[in-house]
């Protein structure tokens, strides 16, 4: 140990530094030698834990993880071998540096074969003991460096793994936004390669100009691609219409890419172009304008009907009155039937006219429509010209519907007559029915169609068919394509209004020399309680002095009704609105009591149905009669059902016939022999 004495020696007159600070576990079985090797080793600032056999030296091991093993080989009852071993099995990474008096090469190189890092013979030479920690720390150093790049490499590699998959991630949420946009979008690059486009972009892509992703897109349709990739006005969309399918184009231009050539489009680096299917917006728009312009024509038309079934409600009650007339010349008999004639011609337009702008009275309830179509369809069989096949077709089970089955055939009957005509020579005309249900999953067969049952009737012919421009005016009032005399031009405006007067909806499809299909929707009954209705009388009867107020605020029709009834033998007073008819009543002679009110409904001032309501909360005795030309479908659902006595005696649509007023009016009074008319 003289070498390393010496050295100890000097490295007391010199306090500069030639190693790194370690912690150094110094193991050998001679006390002598140990204690001289820390004391060098502190002596050079390193931190030194000592044993003096391979058992004690492995158990500081595991306690203190020293960075260095300096370990005599041979050692009882642990040499240095053994330790070397169980070390190893603690870490790969601990420097063995093996001291060793039997200085073969033998020995050294079983050390190093065995995992020592190094070794110094003995005796110890302190250059060669600086040498081998200094190759140690070294090799530390390198380790250290090489588990924080890894470690470093590892946090990279870990942050890219992360990285890529958020940007997959964002690259998926971008492609589900993409996908779900109710719109096609393209993606083109400098030479308009289409290079993305989501999946109504490759439906558009397909139909429009009959490429896939991958393809250099030089067309949309008839449109030149430069054309389409020029800015427009803010707001502007270019327009494409191929095949009866209306589509809006707009371009936006990525910075750096050649416009083609003609185009004023900006360069960029390539274009998003986004496709608008339009056609379903466009048909609801049309529809939606159609619908308002009926409307307005309906409310117009039906406001000028309302006024001629005044007119003809005086017509009609003189004529019938004049043609009972005794003594009459058989000229002047038939002269009043040539007028009462006319007039039921008349009042049958006036109620086309009511039926398409839904002002025309309905008496709805439940009714199985393949009954009804049944008992139509052969009624057409009679009389329709044999050469027109009339077929039904059903899937089985029950259709029913709220409905006014007098309407409701006259729906069928006009589709019938327009199909007749346009089937000269002859052909088919087919009645088919069956349900459409409407979910929010499927579309439905009409935008107006909301969730629910619905039942569609088709009523198809083989006929001509129709051109495109005769549809938009095809549910017009007076709108005909017949010659002049051959057709009011009211049918389809009549099914119309009565197909939307039961809530329903009429579509149709056709073609020319193809025929043409209506598609009437109506909705699923929600089963209530039938409305009661006139029947006509087959008697005229007569009355006995009894006193009848007649309520109307039109003098004509007002004076006509007195005349008729008075005719019939009553007594009759007058008021021209509902509160002049409650003065009436306040003024009424005990010995001449008013037993029935006739009054109309629409009045000024007060109309009939409030003249109703105010006699029912005064618990009048009497019955009230109402003759209406607006629809009161709801409201006579709520007059039947009024607690507590009833005083309403039904109604009667204007003009009435004067065989059915007679009847509702004598229906009204009491029973001679009851108590109420004593």
């Amino acid at each position: 140990m003289a070498g390393l004495v010496g050295d100890m020696e000097s490295r007391g007159a010199c306090t500069e530094k030639t190693l790194m600070d370690a912690r150094i576990l110094v193991v050998d079985d001679d006390l002598r030698i140990l204690q001289t090797l820390s004391r060098y080793l502190r002596l050079d600032g390193h931190t030194v834990f000592t044993a003096d056999n391979g058992e004690a030296a492995l158990q500081l091991f595991r306690q203190e993880h020293p960075d260095i093993v300096l370990t005599d080989v041979r050692m009882s009852p642990m040499d240095g071998f053994a330790l070397l071993h169980h070390i190893r099995e603690q870490s790969a990474d601990a420097e063995v540096i093996f001291i060793t008096g039997h200085g073969s090469m033998e020995v050294a190189i079983e050390a190093l074969r065995a995992g020592a890092s190094d070794f110094v013979p003995k005796p110890v030479d302190g250059t060669a003991l600086n040498t081998a920690l200094h190759h140690a720390q070294e090799r530390i150093r390198l380790k250290n460096e090489l588990r924080l790049t890894q470690a470093a490499l590892r946090q990279e590699r870990d942050f890219a793994k992360g990285l890529l998959a958020n940007i997959q991630e964002q690259a998926q949420r971008l492609q589900q936004i993409i996908d779900t946009v109710p719109e096609g979008v393209l993606l083109l690059d400098a030479q308009c390669r289409v290079i993305l486009a989501n999946p109504l972009g490759q439906r558009d892509l397909q139909s429009l100009a009959a490429s896939e992703i991958g393809d250099v897109l030089a067309h949309l349709a008839s449109r030149p691609l430069a054309e389409l990739l020029a800015p427009l006005p803010k707001g502007l969309w270019h327009e494409i219409v191929v095949n009866s399918r209306s589509f809006q184009v707009k371009a936006r231009a990525i910075s750096g890419a050649t416009a083609p050539s003609g185009s004023s489009a900006l360069p960029g680096d390539g274009w998003v172009v986004v496709i608008r299917d339009m056609t379903q917006q466009y048909e609801m728009e049309r529809r939606a304008q159609q619908q308002e312009r009926l409307a307005a024509v309906g409310q117009l038309a039906a406001g000028i009907a309302h006024d001629f079934n005044n007119i003809m409600a005086s017509i009609t009650l003189y004529a019938q009155m004049a043609s009972r007339t005794p003594n009459l010349s058989a000229r002047n008999q038939e002269r009043l039937t040539i007028i009462n004639q006319q007039a039921l011609y008349a009042t049958e337009l006036i109620q086309q006219i009511l039926d398409f702008g839904r002002r025309s009275v309905m008496e709805r309830h439940p009714l199985e429509l393949i009954t009804l179509l049944k008992e139509q369809i052969r009624l057409l069989e009679r009389t329709l010209p044999e050469n027109i096949r009339i077929t039904l077709q059903a899937a089985p089970g029950e259709y029913i519907i709220k409905g006014d089955p007098a309407r409701l055939r006259q729906v069928f009957v006009n589709l019938a007559v327009n199909a007749r005509d346009a089937m000269p020579a002859g052909g088919d005309l087919c009645f088919a029915v069956q349900r459409v249900v409407v979910t929010p999953e499927t579309t439905p067969p009409l935008p107006e169609l909301s969730e629910g049952e619905w039942v569609q009737i088709k009523v198809s012919d083989t006929g001509a068919g129709m051109e495109p421009d005769v549809l938009a005016h095809l549910f017009e009032p007076f709108f005909t394509t017949k010659a002049p005399g051959k057709g009011t031009g009211l049918g389809l405006a009549q099914v119309y209004g009565i197909v939307s007067a039961h809530d329903g909806y009429i579509d149709l499809q056709t073609q020319l020399n193809r025929g043409t299909a209506f598609y009437i929707y109506l909705p699923e009954l929600l089963v209530e309680r039938p409305l009661a209705f006139v029947e006509d009388a087959r008697e005229l009867p007569m009355g006995n002095g009894e006193t009848v107020l007649v309520v109307e605020d039109n003098a004509t029709t007002r004076a006509a009704l007195v005349d008729y009834l008075e005719t019939i033998h009553y007594t009759v007073l007058t008021a021209e609105n509902g509160q002049q008819a409650l003065e009436r009543l306040e003024q009424q002679s005990p010995s001449q009591p008013i037993q029935v009110i006739l009054s109309d409904v629409v009045m000024p001032v007060m109309g009939g149905i409030a003249l109703l309501r105010d006699l029912q909360q005064r618990r009048w005795r009497g019955k009230i009669v109402l003759l209406t030309g607006h629809p009161l479908e709801e409201e006579l659902q709520e007059l039947w059902n009024l607690e507590g006595p009833g005083i309403f005696a039904g109604w009667l649509p204007k003009p009435a016939g004067m065989d059915q007023l007679a009847t509702l009016i004598a229906g009204a009074l009491p029973d001679p022999q009851s108590s109420e008319a004593l």
